[in-house]
């Protein structure tokens, strides 16, 4: 895979950081001359791989991309302590942009974009513009208790991608457990576990962290929002049960500032899926940035 440009040739890489809870791996998209690094931060429960195409195309238009797997998910090492706190996620991320060329562009879905908004929050220089991929600060409580019981199902594991697909197919209501056929990428979202069945690749320690609506971390995510300054994004789901309408406008509210866009057909980004849907949407709020520089 390569990009040429006058900005230099890339091709993909992966990259190993060293972190307070072990390694983090990502894929790097690298730019002789680039205009900056766009930041790919994906959700609780995913791994970085449905960034790979969005990483692909940012690098077509001028900008370095790195996409990471969180601590605790794909090829990143598990905390020893079990800490998956938003603070420690925010540690992660502040490592990974001392590793790259600025200015920063971050682009988070769900638990990513979480991540962002409080990175950016605590560091105001941090970034120069913040794209949040199907995620507010208050989400709606049925859409995840949803996510979530599906995430804690299956502690025993699959027995074949198959059956891994037909879990994922039951969850979205989509029909596709009835053509049996795994979707692409679904082999990055597992590991084989000792026991010879397929596991989710992310540590489990990581639900006792995972977000709920109405606690203290959800106001605390709410406030850091409120403070955003810079250029902001919201693209949410059509489709996504956590992100309904009167979340949407809520987050208008709340940062007037953002420009909130609807995806047709798009749902709440979880495992497996491959992000394909939002990659046009990120592209062209970074492209929006770089006319403003």
């Amino acid at each position: 895979m390569t990009t040429s440009g006058r900005r230099g040739v890339t091709s993909r890489r992966e990259v190993t950081l060293r972190g307070a809870a072990g390694t983090l791996s990502g894929d790097l998209w690298e730019l002789a001359r680039p205009l900056g690094t766009v930041i790919l931060l994906h959700g609780g429960g995913q791994t970085r791989h449905p960034w790979r195409d969005t990483g692909a195309r940012i690098a077509e238009h001028g900008w370095s991309a790195f996409a990471y797997d969180a601590r605790g998910h794909g090829t990143s090492s598990w905390a020893a302590d079990g800490n998956y706190s938003l603070p420690a996620l925010v540690e992660d991320l502040m490592l990974v942009a001392g590793a790259m060329k600025p200015p920063f562009v971050l682009v988070g879905a769900s638990l990513g974009g979480h991540t962002a908004i409080l990175g950016q929050d605590a560091n105001p220089g941090l970034a120069v513009g913040l794209a949040l991929v199907d995620i507010v600060p208050q989400m709606e409580p049925k859409g995840v208790e949803r996510v979530l019981a599906f995430m804690a199902s299956h502690p025993q594991g699959f027995e074949s991608l198959v059956e891994a697909e037909a879990a994922i197919a039951r969850f979205k209501g989509d029909g596709r457990g009835r053509t049996r056929t795994p979707r692409p990428g679904l082999r990055k979202n597992l590991r084989m576990g000792l026991d010879g069945r397929w596991h989710w690749h992310w540590d489990p320690r990581f639900l006792t962290h995972a977000y709920r609506p109405g606690t203290a971390q959800a106001a605390q995510v709410e406030d850091a929002a409120r403070r955003l300054k810079v250029p902001v994004t919201l693209l949410a789901g059509e489709r996504s049960d956590l992100v309904p309408a009167s979340r949407v406008e809520a987050f208008g509210q709340l940062v007037p500032h953002a420009d909130v866009q609807v995806v047709t057909a798009a749902d709440h980004m979880i495992t497996g899926d491959d992000g394909s849907l939002y990659l046009h949407p990120v592209v062209n709020f970074v492209n929006g940035l770089t006319d403003r520089m």
